[in-house]
């Protein structure tokens, strides 16, 4: 369905989430994505880079763009931040990630 652009600026942050290697993106991508719910601010998650050392590494870093936005308001970090936080405490607990 059709919705109108904001006509309030956008806010964009970076995350990026050490997981074990055998984590798949779409599988941090789905628990970020419920972690990010909000009725206020709509959220926009695009994926930067997945980082591997070498095929021995147990770990991998998964860096995702979220572009949160308003119709009512210009948002802050302060208003974005609490959801970042969330989203990697999700991660955390679904599959034993942690935010760098």
């Amino acid at each position: 369905s059709y919705s109108a652009l904001s006509k309030f600026p956008s806010l964009t942050q970076d995350i990026s989430l050490k997981v074990p290697s055998t984590v798949a993106y779409n599988d941090v991508r789905t628990v970020v994505v419920g972690a990010l719910m909000s009725e206020n601010i709509t959220f926009k998650l695009t994926p930067v880079a997945i980082y591997q050392p070498d095929e021995t590494s147990d770990t991998k870093t998964i860096t995702m763009r979220i572009v949160a936005s308003s119709d009512s308001r210009t948002l802050v970090d302060s208003d974005v931040t609490p959801y970042l936080d969330a989203a990697a405490k999700a991660v955390k607990t679904s599959v034993d990630g942690e935010r760098i």
